[in-house]
């Protein structure tokens, strides 16, 4: 029974953190591209900005994206330099300075 009312808090929690983030400071324009199953970054005309190196990405959240790589997360810069190399097995976005992470499941 506690484990169920600690795992109601942690959405609780990542819930509010999500609708938290609605005004996003340090606005990088790129989006998730893919080709295959290699992930990189499109600028808003659609080139190619971060290349097709990943094999999960999400979007740019606080000047920072996630992305995933030999199945391990970490985060990237505008330019896809670390600025987190991946060490993570979960990981979520920046939200007000703040983002969540776990190392082995913890």
């Amino acid at each position: 029974m506690k484990t169920k009312k600690i795992g109601l808090a942690m959405i609780a929690l990542l819930l509010m953190l999500t609708t938290a983030c609605t005004h996003q400071k340090n606005v990088v324009k790129m989006g998730p591209c893919r080709a295959g199953d290699a992930w990189g970054y499109a600028n808003k005309r659609g080139k190619v900005a971060i290349d097709l190196q990943y094999h999960e990405t999400h979007g740019f959240s606080e000047g920072l994206a996630l992305v995933k790589v030999s199945g391990k997360y970490g985060y990237i810069d505008k330019n896809g330099d670390y600025v987190i190399q991946p060490q993570f097995s979960r990981a979520h976005s920046f939200c007000e300075d703040v983002a969540t992470a776990a190392v082995k499941g913890r």
